[in-house]
């Protein structure tokens, strides 16, 4: 009710998301994502550490070894680096969250677009945790 369109459609392309080996899961609170076992999970609309409220964001994990993605919307003056979200992106990053940020206009003309930028940042965090966990070799091709 409260979100807007750039959010719904997002939504909508995100809930459909792979991690590169697993759909990704939805929980609807950030405080009830898995803390255990191999699974990718996205929360909508999360309340993270500090109080910290971003449109998106997304767990991966292996047991316990574990990455964090943080989508954000910029709709305020894309494209500007404004002080308020340079503070927004520092902070997220001080949680051990990877940002990604995407315009409206992004996100309303080509969503796909946006998804497969996702997925792929997903894939190589899968991978990075799956190598920390011993299941897989590291990739050579860190991005």
């Amino acid at each position: 009710g409260n979100h807007s369109p750039a959010q719904a459609v997002m939504l909508a392309h995100l809930m459909t998301a792979m991690d590169g080996y697993k759909d990704v899961a939805f929980v609807a609170d950030w405080e009830t994502r898995a803390r255990t076992g191999w699974v990718t999970t996205l929360t909508f609309l999360p309340i993270l550490g500090r109080g910290l409220l971003v449109p998106f964001a997304f767990v991966t994990r292996h047991d316990g070894h574990a990455r964090k993605l943080a989508i954000t919307i910029d709709q305020e003056r894309p494209g500007e680096r404004l002080p308020e979200k340079l503070r927004r992106d520092t902070t997220l990053i001080s949680l051990d969250f990877r940002v990604v940020s995407f315009t409206e206009l992004e996100i309303l003309s080509n969503p796909e677009e946006c998804r497969d930028r996702v997925e792929n940042v997903l894939s190589h965090m899968v991978d990075d945790v799956l190598a920390d966990a011993g299941v897989i070799q590291p990739r050579s091709d860190k991005a």
